[in-house]
């Protein structure tokens, strides 16, 4: 019986080791999470926080924007490239998400950044792999902007 009690005291805790770390890093497990990609989309895009970024960015994602008439098509080197002078610069935003869509393989996150005088809304699309969720297409919209 004293065997048993150490090997499930151990399994326990091996159990706790790989599930959290103490000083807040995410485990392997947690980086395959829908709900992992959102967050680190979320905290590049409002909060500068870039670490992350490129691993979740599907290598052919697409980031379209469009105000008025005027739309334009960046890939993921231009989203990484466009977000690193803006490196732990928190915009002046509320972010909030919501699942619009969610399959068993694929997911549409619409995200509102409100700012003072206008939002921008992103529809993020994300697909699951075997590395976990990864962003396939971003579309972005301003509203309020005259």
């Amino acid at each position: 019986m004293k065997t048993l009690t150490i090997a499930f005291a151990a399994c326990l805790m091996a159990a706790t080791a790989f599930g959290a770390k103490a000083d807040g890093t995410r485990t392997a497990t947690d980086k395959m999470s829908m709900k992992y990609a959102v967050t680190i989309y979320i905290d590049a895009f409002s909060q500068g926080k870039l670490t992350g970024l490129a691993e979740i960015l599907d290598e052919n994602v697409k980031l379209t924007t469009s105000s008025g008439t005027d739309i334009r098509t960046y890939s993921k080197s231009d989203i990484i490239y466009m977000l690193k002078p803006t490196r732990d610069v928190e915009q002046n935003c509320k972010t909030s998400y919501s699942v619009i869509e969610s399959l068993p393989n694929q997911v549409v996150v619409k995200v509102n950044m409100k700012y003072n005088a206008f939002t921008k809304v992103n529809y993020v699309t994300m697909a699951q792999t075997v590395k976990g969720w990864k962003i396939t297409n971003i579309s972005t919209v301003f509203q309020g902007v005259s």
